[in-house]
């Protein structure tokens, strides 16, 4: 009896082995994926204080950055979190050097 449930383990084990190496690679093209687009918003994010330079407006509105987070929001403290990381990287990378 326990040889057949190490058996029907070692199977199960291999079983799940090409499901992880899948998992593993799907999981790493999606962060390559939100590395792509993090890159593409910080770029979207100086063109448009670029823009209002130019209009006479401030760099950053309030109101803007408010609605961005409520919209992080739907992912739970942790998507607030996300938000906040993303708004610093951006004033970061826009601070006058």
């Amino acid at each position: 009896m326990t040889e057949t449930v190490e058996v029907a383990s070692a199977v199960k084990r291999d079983a799940a082995e090409p499901m992880i190496v899948d998992l593993r690679q799907q999981i790493d093209e999606v962060d390559a994926e939100i590395i792509r687009l993090v890159l593409m918003r910080t770029n979207l994010s100086k063109q448009m204080c670029t823009a209002r330079q130019i209009a006479g407006s401030p760099k950053f509105t309030y109101s803007d950055e408010l609605a961005m987070l409520a919209r992080y929001r739907v992912l739970g403290e942790s998507g607030t979190e996300l938000g906040l990381l993303l708004l610093r990287r951006e004033r970061r990378t826009l601070a006058p050097s």
